[in-house]
C-alpha cells in the first residue's frame, strides 16, 4: 500500500474497478446473451412502422433504451477516465448526463487512487511536477549615500536609511498564502481549475497548485494524490501571485496542514517572585564585665 492511501481509499478503489467493470462489460454481454445483438437483421421497411405493436415491440423498444443509457455510460466513462489521467482540469460535460457522470466521476476517481503512484498512468501530472514556481531571489537593499556640502561642525557625508514603508522582499518572503477547499454546493465541487481560475486568472495554472501542495497530509489525514481529487476543507498552499486567498506567516504553514488552523502559541509560565530577604535579628548587647560594689571605708579612729 502506498503511504498516504488508507485501507479505506484502497478498499473504496477496488469496489469502483469492480462495478465500473461490471457497468462497461456485464450489461452489454447480459443484453447479447438475453436479447441478441442490438443490430437489426434487415433494414426497417414502412410495413414494420404500420405494424401493430405488440409484447415483443414494446420489449425491443425497452431494450433500445437500455443501450442508448448504456452508451450514454460508456461516454462518460471515457470522459472521466481521460480527465483523471491526463490532468485537464473539469472533465468536459456529457449532454443529458448530469447524475450520469457525477456517479461516473466518483467511481473513476476512487478507481484511479489505486494507480496513482505510477507514472505512466499519469504522464501529464508527472510531468506538471517538474514546473516548480519561480524561486524568489532575495538581494538587499543597497544603502544610498548622499554627500552634503561640508561644513565646519557637520560631517562631509551623511547616510540615508532605506526607506522602511516598503515591505522589503524577505519581510514578503516570510508570509505565504493559502486556500482552504469550500464544501460541495449540491452536485457542484470544487477543482483545482476553478480554483486556479478564481485565484490566479488562468485555470492552466492549476499544476503550480498540484506541485505545491502535492503529498502534503491534509487536517483529514490524507494527501493529494490525483488532480482531480481534492476534498472539502483541505488546506491549498498557492503561489505568490494569488488573489482571493489567505496570507499567513511561512512558519504556521505546517500547523494548517495538519490541523487546519494555526496552533496556539504556550502561554508563558508565570515567573516565580523571588523570596524576600528574612530581616536579620539583631545582635545581642555585649555583656559587660560586672564591677564588685563599693563599700564604705569605716572613719580612721584618732
Amino acid at each position: 500500500m502506498n503511504k498516504g492511501r488508507s485501507t479505506g481509499d484502497v478498499l473504496a478503489g477496488i469496489g469502483a474497478l469492480v462495478a465500473l467493470t461490471a457497468l462497461m462489460a456485464g450489461v452489454p454481454f447480459a443484453l447479447i446473451t438475453l436479447f441478441g445483438s442490438p443490430l437489426p437483421d434487415h433494414v426497417p421497411s414502412a410495413s414494420d412502422l404500420t405494424h401493430k405493436v405488440g409484447p415483443g415491440a414494446l420489449i425491443a423498444i425497452l431494450v433500445a433504451l437500455v443501450w442508448l443509457a448504456w452508451l450514454q455510460l460508456a461516454v462518460c466513462v471515457v470522459v472521466e477516465v481521460y480527465a483523471g489521467i491526463r490532468g485537464v482540469g473539469v472533465p468536459a460535460r456529457v449532454p443529458l448526463a448530469g447524475g450520469t457522470q457525477s456517479l461516473v466521476h466518483r467511481l473513476v476517481v476512487a478507481a484511479l487512487l489505486l494507480f496513482s503512484a505510477t507514472t505512466a498512468i499519469m504522464p501529464a501530472l508527472s510531468g506538471g511536477l517538474s514546473q516548480h514556481p519561480p524561486a524568489v531571489r532575495v538581494q538587499p537593499q543597497a544603502q544610498e549615500f548622499q554627500r552634503l556640502p561640508a561644513a565646519p561642525a557637520q560631517p562631509a557625508a551623511t547616510t540615508r536609511l532605506p526607506d522602511t514603508s516598503v515591505s522589503s522582499p524577505a519581510e514578503k518572503a516570510a508570509t505565504t498564502k493559502i486556500y482552504r477547499v469550500h464544501p460541495p454546493e449540491g452536485r457542484h465541487h470544487e477543482s483545482l481549475w476553478e480554483i486556479a481560475e478564481k485565484c490566479l486568472g488562468e485555470g492552466r495554472r492549476y499544476k503550480e497548485i498540484y506541485s505545491l501542495n502535492k503529498g502534503h497530509i491534509q487536517p483529514d489525514g490524507t494527501r493529494l494524490t490525483i488532480a482531480s481529487l481534492i476534498r472539502p476543507g483541505w488546506i491549498l498552499e498557492m503561489p505568490a501571485d494569488a488573489r482571493h486567498a489567505k496570507v499567513i506567516p511561512a512558519d504556521d504553514l505546517h500547523d494548517y496542514f495538519r490541523f487546519g488552523h494555526a496552533a496556539p502559541d504556550e502561554p508563558e509560565k508565570p515567573k516565580q517572585p523571588a523570596p524576600e530577604p528574612k530581616p536579620e535579628r539583631p545582635a545581642p548587647p555585649e555583656a559587660q564585665p560586672s564591677q564588685p560594689p563599693a563599700t564604705q571605708a569605716p572613719p580612721a579612729t584618732p
